[in-house]
């Protein structure tokens, strides 16, 4: 499985307000801009207890992150998941630190799918193809 799902296409138009739209309707978190431009948003979930809640939420949730930089013309765009050290030392290594949301694979399928169910709309948006 890949570290990270990435794509590479040409926008001639600004992707930046879209994108915001797109994460503020799916309750993404902006994280800022970084020195070179690149976007950068998260979604959690925690992985938590149903009935104790037990588990500190930053060792035990499954991050999702998108990242976007435009330059000119030229869009970069990446998404994956980072996995809390909870469910990775429950799994006995077995888990990966994270990953690309492509198919393919037996680890994190439901995971993988969606967060393709999520963000295959703003990639339409952005007038490419979804995410397989």
């Amino acid at each position: 499985m890949a570290r990270t799902t990435v794509r590479e296409f040409q926008a001639d138009f600004d992707v930046a307000p879209i994108v915001d739209a797109w994460a503020a309707a799916q309750r993404w978190r902006f994280l800022g801009v970084d020195a070179d431009g690149t976007r950068r948003y998260e979604h959690d979930f925690s992985i938590r207890s149903t009935q104790t809640g037990a588990f500190p939420s930053k060792w035990s949730e499954m991050l999702a992150f998108v990242s976007i930089r435009q330059t000119g013309a030229h869009v970069h765009f990446e998404a994956g998941f980072h996995n809390g050290l909870f469910l990775r030392i429950g799994s006995l290594g077995i888990h990966p630190a994270g990953g690309g949301i492509e198919s393919g694979g037996f680890r994190f399928g439901p995971i993988r799918r969606k967060y393709r169910g999520i963000v295959n709309p703003l990639l339409l948006q952005l007038r490419q193809p979804p995410i397989e």
